[in-house]
């Protein structure tokens, strides 16, 4: 009996004790609060316990619930099984995914707690329904933003098209509003506005696609100078040396040339031999052969006298043909640069200055004396004319080419007077004299002379290609001046 009643007073001791320390834990702050519970509570030797429950608060050892009705209860935290969100009206404007993950802790409530399952059940089937309808409105949702977004990115980015400015800005305003208008699709959006955005950067920065990378326009005027200096320089170096030919008099006009003046010696001769024979003195037609005679004779002395005693030598006749102001090595070159622009390079960087050059006759000169090459070519049955030297003057009223020459071992001067005159736009060359020395060469002689000097004269100019790029402008004494573009036609040499 006193056993019996120790144990009772031993069991009655410890549900006080545990009376006292649950009043403590109930003052105690909650450790995590949550609202509008579903809480299953499983009690030994007792049925599943479902609380709808307005407030749960949870403790270290106790769980504390407050009904729709605002009841308190405390329980052990050991009794818990679990507690999901309870429907809401408010939950209708949840997100599917958060509806989703609330069924799916009431379906796993349901295995741990068989018994508590079709309790939970109603509950359930309220988020079903408003998991249908949520999901009907994210249907409806989804395409009018799929639409949306069509329309945002009705105009795809091409990275290979050149757009302006314009077309950029228009592109991105569609877009951007379709963006506040549909907030959930600003990411895709900005995803769609990247390259626009990035590309409206690199306009604004003042750069523009170049061999495919983006550079200002310092950055690809610099590349571009920098490749024309290169070519010009490679393109001069290989095409700015030119030749040019020697004179070629062929045997049968030097026989020819002998011949006449054979025949006249031969006529004087004969004429002093019919004087002297005449028994009554000389006849008529004795005399005329005579006068004749001495008068050929005598136009054959002056061509002689003036065709050896002229100058011989460049520096005889124009000793001033190579002078300069400065020194040879620092007098200005624009040849290079008028040959490369001259060439139709795709990397010619044509500057104002292009436009008009002036050139010095003794500038000229000096180039030709490094730039120009005398052949001698062997030519069978001919007798060649060696060039030794080439200059060109400019006078007022006509050109001269001043080629010295070696013929038959001798040292020779031959002058070309390209007689010219300018009206207007034309240029034209309307009458040539040739001399040799100080004697001018008789028409059929000196035509065939300056036309193999001419047709040298243009295959040098069209082996540089200037004369399909400049025309003459101006030619003043010891100056001549061209322009670009070509505005005239080219002379033709008289016939």
């Amino acid at each position: 009996m006193f056993s019996d009643r120790f144990v009772i007073l031993e069991r009655i001791s410890l549900i006080l004790l545990f009376f006292v320390s649950f009043s403590g834990l109930q003052a105690a702050e909650p450790l995590e609060i949550k609202n509008n519970q579903i809480v299953v509570l499983k009690i030994p030797a007792a049925a599943p316990k479902i609380i709808s429950a307005a407030q749960v608060e949870i403790q270290e050892l106790v769980l504390v619930t407050v009904d729709l009705e605002g009841k308190r209860s405390a329980w052990q935290k050991s009794f818990l099984v679990g507690m999901v969100d309870a429907f809401v009206p408010e939950a209708s404007k949840w997100e599917t995914s958060r509806i989703e993950a609330v069924l799916t802790a009431y379906q796993k409530l349901a295995t741990q707690v068989p018994e508590a399952k079709t309790a939970l059940s109603l509950e359930e089937f309220k988020w079903k329904k408003v998991l249908d309808s949520q999901r009907e409105l994210d249907l409806e949702r989804q395409k009018k933003e799929q639409q949306a977004l069509m329309q945002a990115t009705s105009q795809p980015f091409d990275a290979a098209k050149d757009y302006k400015v314009e077309e950029i800005n228009q592109a991105m305003a569609v877009a951007l509003k379709m963006a506040q208008e549909n907030p959930s699709l600003t990411s895709s959006i900005q995803d769609y506005l990247k390259p626009w955005q990035e590309r409206l950067q690199l306009l604004q920065e003042g750069k523009r696609r170049f061999e495919g990378a983006w550079k200002t326009a310092a950055e690809i005027q610099s590349i571009q100078d920098q490749r024309s200096k290169e070519e010009e320089a490679r393109y001069f170096a290989e095409k700015g040396h030119f030749s040019i030919s020697a004179l070629v008099v062929p045997h049968q006009s030097m026989l020819i040339a002998l011949g006449v003046a054979a025949f006249t010696l031969l006529s004087i001769l004969f004429s002093f031999f019919r004087l002297a024979m005449a028994k009554g003195g000389m006849s008529f037609g004795g005399v005329m052969t005579l006068l004749i005679g001495l008068g050929i004779l005598g136009l054959y002395a002056y061509f002689g006298y003036n065709l050896f005693q002229g100058p011989t030598t460049l520096g005889n006749y124009w000793p001033e043909a190579y002078k300069t102001e400065v020194e040879e090595a620092q007098v200005p070159n624009p040849l290079p640069r008028m040959m490369f622009m001259a060439s139709g390079s795709n990397n010619r960087r044509p500057r104002p200055e292009d436009a008009k050059i002036t050139f010095q006759d003794s500038q000229i000169n000096l180039l030709t004396k490094s730039l120009l090459t005398m052949q001698a070519p062997a030519t069978e049955g001919s007798l060649n004319v060696v060039r030794k030297a080439l200059a060109i003057r400019f006078h007022g009223d006509k050109i001269e080419f001043i080629d010295e020459v070696q013929f038959l071992g001798r040292d020779w001067l031959l002058r070309y007077d390209m007689l010219y005159r300018k009206e207007g736009d034309s240029f034209t060359i309307y009458n040539q004299e040739i001399f040799a020395g100080d004697a001018r060469l008789p028409g059929m002689m000196g035509s065939y002379v300056f036309r193999q000097f001419y047709k040298e004269l243009l295959s040098v100019l069209k082996d540089s290609n200037l004369g399909q790029l400049y025309s003459i402008e101006q030619i003043e004494p010891g100056s001549m001046t061209v322009i670009w573009p070509l505005t005239q036609p080219q002379s033709k040499p008289p016939k």
